[in-house]
């Protein structure tokens, strides 16, 4: 990979996938010639955390965007001007980001298009309407992602907190909240309301939950 004047060479297992820039795919490192594109200079891979805070804020209200003359998504969302701090920790876990003038926040480019796909059902443009929940996207969060996701939407009373999922239909938010009962044994439940001609619904969580998130969030402010 050349930049300028300067050159960086990487070596990796014949199976790893890389982001192939002409094809924008991933394709496996052993099926690669000489004078390939690969990754665009400002992209970015995902660890373990970094994925997890992203599905977190998938299943809140951030959204994908595609960037396509790289074929690279953006993952971006909102936060106040008050929420800085979290904003900053936010780009801290991916090294960096942007807020544009109105608070929205793009993370770095992200070469994950399987990922876009299972957010959103679709490999081209997206917007936060379009986004789906399947058992499939549930299945892949962990709790650092539903800590991400309490954070970023949670309206807390007492020792529960109600989530609002109105980016999702009913049916995916009692899918959803039938599979964390069962994945993690906890209390949560589904709840919907009505205000003025407008109906909503989202998920409340019980003490179990909200006590293995406390857990998780602890953790996450240490390895900060």
């Amino acid at each position: 990979n050349k930049r300028g004047a300067r050159s960086a060479s990487i070596v990796v297992t014949p199976d790893h996938e890389m982001w192939h820039h002409d094809l924008k795919t991933l394709v496996p490192a052993k099926t690669l010639k000489v004078g390939d594109k690969l990754a665009a200079p400002g992209g970015v891979g995902l660890s373990d955390h970094g994925r997890q805070l992203v599905l977190g804020m998938m299943l809140g209200d951030g959204w994908f965007s595609s960037a396509k003359e790289s074929g690279f998504f953006k993952a971006s969302y909102f936060h106040k001007e008050e929420h800085r701090w979290y904003t900053d920790w936010k780009m801290s876990i991916l090294n960096r980001g942007s807020i544009d003038k109105k608070g929205t926040h793009e993370m770095p480019n992200i070469y994950d298009p399987k990922l876009a796909e299972l957010v959103h059902g679709r490999k081209d443009g997206c917007t936060t309407r379009e986004k789906r929940l399947t058992r499939e996207f549930a299945s892949q969060i962990d709790l650092v992602g539903l800590a991400v996701w309490y954070m970023d939407d949670a309206a807390k009373s007492s020792r529960k907190a109600l989530i609002k999922m109105q980016s999702y239909d009913l049916k995916e938010v009692k899918m959803f909240c039938a599979f964390l009962n069962a994945r993690y044994g906890t209390d949560c439940r589904v709840k919907t309301w009505k205000d003025g001609n407008s109906q909503g619904h989202g998920i409340v969580l019980g003490f179990r939950m909200m006590e293995l998130i406390s857990r998780i969030r602890a953790l996450l402010r240490r390895a900060e």
